[in-house]
């Protein structure tokens, strides 16, 4: 009996060990699953609040329009440039659209809107390898469109003249025009732009004063620029398209090969005599 009472007790503690075992690993199991779930919580929790944040803050735009062009005769045109990214402002949120634009400013600008990329080799002794206009100035003596002076200057920092912007345009397109120029002060407009500023005048890229005047030495403002620009891309656009249309035109369209129209070959047959 003793014998038998002793082996009794030794399953109840093996079970009881088991069962304290099993007891364990739910236990465990138990504590992971919660903690499983309250690290997705916290998760969910910190995306809900990120949400509302967002939610709650007014959106900003990638290019907002600069604080001194409203009202301005070119604001319409600048803040359409400043939405498609092609010109920005300055830090302080302003575009200065009557700051005189320098020559290296004006090369930017028209590498960037006419998304000009040929370079060539700068050995201007005013040009460094440092400086932030010098792959701007390398595309500039790629494409051929700017020259230096006779000292081998390119002169970045000096500002732009009128007609130094209407050569360098001109320059791009490959185009010149013998057309006369009747501006009153016609004698003040330098001999090597004439051309030029006459292409301008007849594409309607540029124009003169009310006072039927150029002005070929006056310096170019960045709302200028950026007017003028934009007329000599809205125009080679429409060309682009022309020329689409009328390569349209003259693909020759494919003719269905005819096969030949056999004659019916004759049903009837010819009657014969009896005899």
């Amino acid at each position: 009996m003793k014998n038998m009472s002793y082996s009794t007790n030794i399953k109840s503690k093996r079970q009881l060990i088991v069962m304290l075992k099993i007891y364990i690993r739910d236990k465990a199991e138990i504590l992971k699953l919660k903690g499983d779930l309250m690290k997705r919580l916290k998760t969910k929790k910190a995306l809900c609040i990120a949400l509302a944040i967002s939610l709650a803050m007014p959106a900003l735009q990638a290019n907002a329009a600069s604080s001194d062009t409203k009202g301005h005769w070119a604001e319409k045109t600048i803040s359409q440039w400043e939405e498609k990214g092609l010109i920005s402002g300055y830090k302080d949120g302003t575009f200065k659209p009557n700051k005189e634009v320098t020559r290296a400013e004006f090369v930017h600008i028209l590498n960037s809107a006419l998304k000009l990329t040929k370079q060539g080799e700068v050995k201007f002794t005013d040009v460094k390898e440092a400086d932030w206009y010098y792959k701007d100035i390398e595309i500039a003596v790629g494409e051929g469109y700017a020259k230096g002076t006779p000292e081998n200057k390119f002169m970045p920092n000096a500002t732009l003249t009128r007609a130094e912007a209407a050569v360098f345009i001109a320059n791009i397109l490959k185009e010149k025009s013998d057309k006369e120029l009747t501006f009153k002060d016609v004698e003040n407009i330098p001999s090597w732009a004439k051309q030029a500023i006459a292409l301008m005048v007849e594409k309607g890229y540029m124009a003169g004063y009310p006072d039927n005047t150029f002005s070929a030495r006056k310096n170019l403002t960045r709302a200028e620029a950026v007017t003028i620009l934009d007329k000599v891309i809205s125009q080679i656009q429409v060309s682009e398209k022309e020329e689409k249309k009328e390569e349209k035109k003259q693909v020759p369209v494919a003719v269905e090969e005819q096969k030949p129209v056999l004659p019916k070959k004759s049903s009837g047959g010819g009657g014969g005599g009896g005899g």
